[in-house]
């Protein structure tokens, strides 16, 4: 995999082998199982040895459904790389684990209806991955939280 980058959230997982990848010249050593998350506007590069792997580039932009909304609030952290995002994930992180499992199953099966199912594993995805730690960002606050009063 030649040096390349894109505004697309990449998510790759390895089904056998391994992979050497380079995300801004970072070098991270992945084994059969390994998921990577790769952030928007990313540099990378990669060297599988002996590998097979899955990949999915997702424009996250397609989830906010209104510009401003709160979906989209925690979408363009994302998209304009305004946080920093935990890269692997291993087999042992469970729920996230069988987060990406879904989606990349969803793609692949393409039964009827699955785009609902895709937009629905990217949308639990996005949210595991903040209650999991793998997106930094600022304190959560809940936006329909009425101030209290004084």
């Amino acid at each position: 995999m030649n040096a390349h980058w894109h505004r697309e959230f990449e998510i790759i997982r390895i089904l056998s082998g391994s992979f050497t990848v380079f995300l801004n010249n970072t070098e991270i050593y992945l084994e059969q199982g390994d998921v990577l998350f790769v952030e928007c506007n990313c540099l990378h590069r990669g060297q599988p040895h002996n590998c097979v792997y899955e990949c999915v580039d997702v424009d996250l932009n397609m989830l906010s459904t209104q510009k401003g909304g709160i979906i989209d609030q925690y979408v363009s952290q994302i998209t304009n790389s305004k946080i920093s995002i935990k890269n692997v994930v291993s087999k042992n992180d469970c729920e996230l684990y069988q987060n990406v499992t879904e989606l990349l199953a969803a793609l692949s099966q393409e039964r009827p209806y699955y785009e609902l199912s895709v937009y629905g594993s990217l949308f639990n995805l996005i949210s595991q991955m903040y209650l999991c730690g793998y997106i930094a960002s600022s304190s959560y606050t809940n936006p329909n939280k009425q101030a209290e009063q004084i």
